[in-house]
């Protein structure tokens, strides 16, 4: 296995582990009222970034 291809494997292991642990997080500080609000600010994020990582990339690279 290459370092690129490890490193690769890492960073998925850090994203998978990262999201469930901050929603985690995000669900224990907050008071029922807010979790909503605090959810969709810290996840909506998370589940954009793939979808925009190719624009934004192409838009770096160009």
């Amino acid at each position: 296995m290459s370092s690129r291809q490890l490193n690769q494997k890492l960073a998925v292991s850090v994203v998978y582990v990262a999201a469930p642990v901050g929603a985690a997080l995000v669900f224990r500080t907050f008071p029922p009222q807010e979790r909503v609000r605090a959810s969709s600010i810290i996840l909506i994020p998370t589940a954009l970034a793939p979808a925009l990582r190719p624009v934004v990339g192409e838009l770096l690279v160009t």
